[in-house]
């Protein structure tokens, strides 16, 4: 598993397009994702990956560390929309 540096890729170019590509990009990702992981064998949840920053994980354990990542958006557009008052 590669990671990536956050910070830096919050500094390219594309920052400034506006966020409807990258959503339309995420839709088509999670919609791929739930037809590929929907399919898999119960033994596949089990099997494990280095991760550089958390060492051994299982696939199931990406899911769980991904889902909160999303949640964590979330609830960061959601504060940023009240504090606007949008």
């Amino acid at each position: 598993i590669k990671t990536y540096d956050q910070d830096m890729w919050a500094t390219l170019p594309d920052m400034s397009m506006p966020v409807a590509p990258s959503l339309q990009i995420i839709d088509g990702l999670h919609a791929r994702w739930t037809n590929f992981l929907s399919r898999l064998s119960d033994d596949a949840w089990s099997r494990t990956a280095n991760h550089p920053e958390r060492g051994e994980i299982t696939l199931d354990d990406l899911l769980d560390i991904y889902a909160e990542h999303g949640e964590n958006h979330a609830k960061q557009i959601t504060d940023l929309r009240a504090r606007q008052g949008w």
